[in-house]
């Protein structure tokens, strides 16, 4: 309607030909704040457990920008992924770069462990760099490794943790804004105890 967009025609397309080791996919365009751009995305498999994804891309403004993202699918014992992308901006002169990662294995029937990674290289390297469905970069940090012991009456979890929020007064930093290490936290499944009501028992120190 006038300038404004309302309604894109999408164009979807899925190649016929058996899968190969690699597969590649272009993708130019253009917007104001990155100028005419050429994406690129290349599909390939190390195992029918690890699936990656290349990105090699250049934005008529900013420059040449490379990144990876690693998907791990181990089943119900294990499962994560990892992202890294950096880009020198031309416009700034400056690196710009992020790493993102999920991780969970199960070490044996009861025992698990599980880890988060969030880091960049300033909280306005927004999505425009980012073409990850699962790990998305926020102006916000989340960190953390836990061992979880897990059992069909109780479930104990040994974590340490730290969150960094970006900071409103110098827009290219974090701030660390709380920290936990360590932390153990403790819970029960629904207890009757003999009344009409479920409970449950939570401490943590």
């Amino acid at each position: 309607v006038g300038r404004v967009p309302v309604f894109y025609t999408p164009v979807l397309w899925k190649s016929l030909r058996p899968k190969h080791l690699l597969r590649t996919r272009f993708t130019p365009g253009y917007d104001q704040r990155n100028g005419p751009f050429v994406r690129t995305n290349t599909l390939y498999s190390l195992h029918p457990s690890w699936q990656g994804k290349l990105f090699v891309d250049y934005y008529g403004k900013p420059g040449l920008g490379l990144g990876n993202e690693l998907q791990y699918h181990g089943g119900e014992d294990g499962r994560g992924g990892l992202y890294a992308y950096r880009i020198k901006d031309e416009r700034t002169d400056k690196e710009r770069w992020a790493a993102l990662g999920d991780y969970f294995q199960a070490v044996s029937s009861s025992y698990s462990v599980q880890a988060r990674l969030q880091a960049q290289s300033d909280p306005a390297f927004h999505n425009d760099y980012t073409r990850a469905n699962s790990l998305r970069v926020t102006q916000q940090l989340l960190n953390s490794v836990a061992l979880v012991r897990a059992t069909s009456l109780t479930t104990t979890r040994l974590s340490t943790s730290r969150q960094d929020d970006g900071d409103a007064a110098r827009p290219t930093r974090f701030l660390k804004t709380t920290e936990s290490a360590p932390r153990l936290d403790f819970q029960t499944s629904p207890l009757s105890l003999r009344l009409p009501v479920l409970s449950v028992l939570r401490a943590h120190a």
